[in-house]
């Protein structure tokens, strides 16, 4: 696998704020996004429904 792209789509209400802070998150913290990370390209967005 070359390269990951993906989109997160999420019902909520919450702030746009609070929305790039679960992306920081994920990129962060998230196991699975940091395994991949390491031998894969990844990018990706979380959006509103």
């Amino acid at each position: 696998m070359q390269k990951i792209d993906y989109i997160v789509r999420i019902e909520t209400q919450e702030s746009d704020k609070r929305l790039a802070l679960l992306q920081t998150n994920i990129e962060k913290y998230g196991t699975i996004y940091n395994t991949l990370k390491k031998s894969t390209e990844l990018t990706g967005r979380i959006e509103r429904c």
